[in-house]
Formats: C-alpha cells, structure tokens, sequence
C-alpha cells in the first residue's frame, strides 16, 4: 500500500505510481506532484532533517555544474521531487563507468563533497539511458573536517570505513572513500557468487564484508590495482582499465 501524500507546500496533488526503492533512512517512488512526472524520495519519521540537507547539496552540485545529478525541490515536510523519470541500472557498462567517475571527480575537486553512500540502488539512468547519481542525504563537504560515525551501504564501503565502524570510532570522511565504494558496486554488479555472499551478510558484519573482499582482492590482481589507484584518487587512468 503506498502512503497519501496529499498536496505539496504549493497546493499541487502528489500521486505515487510505483516504488523504486527503500531503504533505512527513506522510500522511493515513481509519482507525479501535478503535471509533473519524475521521483519521489519520502524520508521516514526520525530522517526528515535530511530532506533540506540533502536539496542543499543538490543544489550546490548543480551550481558548480556537476554532470550526472538530478535537480530536486523540498515539495513538503520530508519529501523531495526529483523532476525526472529514474529506472534502476542493473548492469554498468563502460559508458557508465566513464560518466560516473567524470561525475565522482567534479564532485569531488570541484563541489567539494563526498557522498558517503555509494551503493548500487543509488545508480540509477533517465528515460534516454543517461545515468545519475541519487540519495545525497548522507552527503558531506570536505571542507568540513569534523569527524563523524559511518553512515551509509557498509556492504560496498572501503576497509577504512569498515574498521572504523567496527571499532565505533568517528572518522573525517574522504574523498577516495567513494572511490573505492564505487569499485566494489562495480565489481559485485559483474560476479554473481560476490554479490551473493554481500546480500547474505547481515547487518553491521563488518569483519565479514572485509574479509569477502579481500579475498576478491587476492584472487583478482587487476581488479586490486584500480582498488589501490581509486585510494590514490586516479581518476583518470581508472575509466580506461575497466574488464570487458
């Protein structure tokens, strides 16, 4: 059963059509607010903070041009309407890879934010197969360096990430962190066994997660070289290494 969401602050009609996703800290999904088709993003009782910090972030990528993000607006208390039809990308060719990391870099060197939560359901392509970066909430400036809890997909986060979160220690967010969270969904979208084993971990099994990709790691030498420049913030050599 999806929620009604009645009328937006500017008295528009919200419908939902379908769910696109869910998640810890929000649902997604398919709707309209008036004529307007494009996706809904309902942040859950206790993360409705979130929805004003994340269409700022937005709204600063857009403002230092960063490709691949969509444009969203607060329509309501806790609800954020993105003005475009989004599908969920099963598969990343290389032509996703190339716009993602052109997308990762500008953010990173230019909007100077870290995302703090690269997962697989947060890539997401329009209607025209272009693809985009969503779900910002968790979003950080790296001009800001005050050190916080992990948030975010542990099952996709680096190995700093993951013993700092097993420890319980705050930790100033990086940019690489994306970097290598964005090479482990990669990866684990193309090989069926790992990203089995990911989905059967259990919640805040962090040593688990460690251990399953390192193994891939050890096993795989070329993929645990663009691991290693991804923590060097090679952006530009990685797009061209990518397994056919």
């Amino acid at each position: 059963d999806f929620p009604n969401l009645g009328l937006s602050n500017s008295g528009k009609t919200i419908k939902i059509s379908s769910r696109l996703g869910f998640g810890a800290t929000a649902d997604v999904y398919l709707g309209s607010v008036g004529e307007n088709k494009g996706v809904l993003k309902v942040l859950k009782n206790g993360f409705k903070h979130l929805a004003g910090h994340e269409a700022d972030i937005l709204g600063h990528l857009i403002s230092t041009k960063t490709p691949f993000v969509s444009k969203c607006s607060k329509i309501k208390d806790g609800i954020l309407f993105f003005d475009e039809v989004l599908s969920p990308v099963r598969t990343l060719s290389c032509r996703h890879v190339e716009c993602l990391l052109q997308c990762l870099s500008h953010t990173h060197k230019t909007a100077r934010v870290v995302h703090r939560d690269f997962g697989p359901d947060n890539i997401m392509e329009t209607a025209d197969g272009e693809i985009r970066i969503i779900d910002w909430g968790l979003a950080h400036c790296l001009c800001d360096e005050r050190a916080t809890h992990f948030e975010g997909t542990f099952r996709f986060a680096c190995d700093e990430v993951l013993d700092a979160a097993s420890k319980e220690e705050l930790r100033i967010a990086k940019a690489q962190d994306d970097l290598e969270s964005f090479w482990r969904v990669y990866f684990a979208m193309a090989d069926t066994v790992l990203w089995n084993a990911l989905a059967a971990v259990d919640d805040g099994e962090f040593a688990v997660v460690k251990k399953l990709w390192q193994k891939f790691k050890d096993e795989n030498p070329r993929q645990a070289d663009m691991f290693k420049a991804a923590a060097h913030l090679d952006y530009g050599t990685l797009k061209h290494i990518v397994p056919g």
